[in-house]
């Protein structure tokens, strides 16, 4: 993944206030035994939340740009920080508006390219008559 490709959580999300907070919470978890091996992942962005639970934040639709993938050597847990990116769209409508406009950009965009196809088979064509008539000649 490329810095500032979208990364979207499409469901809830619940986290913790800090990034400290929240690797306080993971080491406190231990070592993750099993057939299975596992990770322990801190996504790190800042966006709007609700705060319900205590130390929990909560999400939705969680929409933003990737940044960085690492790892901490000494505790071997992994940091996805994303920045926030929200909609361009607010309500529904808003949404629809968007939806029209990127299935017409699509529709246009397939168009051109089928008109250069046909372009090109006319040239094609073209050539090929050329070609024929050379050796029609001869």
């Amino acid at each position: 993944m490329a810095e500032g490709d979208n990364v979207l959580f499409p469901g809830w999300m619940a986290g913790w206030k800090s990034e400290d907070e929240a690797k306080t919470h993971l080491a406190s978890l231990g070592e993750f035994n099993g057939d299975d091996p596992a990770e322990k992942v801190i996504i790190a962005g800042k966006t709007k939340c609700a705060s319900a639970v205590v130390l929990h934040l909560f999400s939705q639709r969680f929409n933003g740009k990737f940044k960085s993938f690492t790892q901490d050597e000494e505790s071997k847990i992994w940091t996805l920080t994303v920045e926030d990116d929200p909609w361009e769209y607010s309500t529904l409508a808003d949404w629809k508006k968007w939806v029209e406009e990127e299935a017409k950009k699509k529709a246009e965009a397939a168009a051109a390219a089928a008109m250069e196809g046909a372009e090109m088979a006319e040239g094609a064509a073209m050539e090929g008559e050329m070609m024929a008539e050379e050796m029609a000649a001869e």
